[in-house]
């Protein structure tokens, strides 16, 4: 089966969205009831709506991007269809509207709004790195290797470990990035404490990835 016919759902979406977000992050696409991120707040405010509009296009976009290549890397590792491209879809559209979703809110509650934004870019990118290096191993999409996965002696000499473990860990990882993704854009709005957000987000991060490597070896041990 050919790679277009294998991920034309997929491929087709992507381009959907790259077609769509553009216009928006380019700001193209004036105040509208009908195409954009339409809420009372941006239909109110036209520089509020080119502001939040940029960065839900430039979510689809990437969104979009992503899929395809994702498509073009699934194509190449497994004849079969893989359901990973969809699963990148479906997580660049979440994360897109919590991007879109949180600068509204930090333009919106500005004068709410104590904590500094590097902090906060260091959360994000964190749980947006462990989301995006977990993806391919929760997918078995990674080789035995010594550079990137849960390289033990076991998993490194049996390639059925190998993918089990992976697999495993790779999905909680991403179940951790996703948690610690939610906490670092939501509290931010909740806890007032700098401190405070910083001890929570750290707690949860860092605990999420010990509990899954926990869990990985306990797997490791059984097989």
């Amino acid at each position: 089966m050919g790679y277009g016919k294998q991920y034309i759902t997929e491929i087709g979406l992507s381009f959907l969205m790259i077609v769509l977000g553009l216009p928006l992050a380019l700001n193209v696409v004036p105040p509208n009831h009908i195409y954009g991120f339409r809420v009372q707040e941006t239909l109110a405010d036209p520089l509020l709506w080119y502001k939040i509009n940029h960065f839900a296009g430039l979510g689809l976009s990437f969104t979009g991007i992503a899929t395809l290549l994702g498509c073009f890397l699934a194509s190449k590792i497994q004849s079969t269809h893989s359901w990973g491209p969809f699963i990148i879809f479906c997580i660049g559209m979440v994360l897109s509207f919590l991007w879109s979703f949180s600068e509204l809110l930090s333009q919106v509650r500005k004068d709410e709004y104590h904590m500094t934004l590097p902090v906060e870019l260091y959360f994000v990118g964190l749980s947006l790195l462990i989301i995006v290096l977990s993806i391919p191993l929760a997918l078995k999409l990674i080789k035995p290797n010594h550079i990137y996965g849960f390289r033990v002696k076991q998993t490194l000499s049996n390639e059925s470990t190998w993918y089990q473990v992976n697999s495993y860990s790779g999905r909680y990882s991403v179940i951790t990035g996703m948690i610690s993704l939610i906490c670092a854009i939501v509290l931010r709005y909740l806890i007032i404490s700098l401190v405070v957000y910083e001890v929570v987000c750290t707690v949860v991060l860092v605990g999420g990835l010990l509990l899954t490597l926990l869990m990985s070896i306990r797997l490791l041990k059984r097989l």
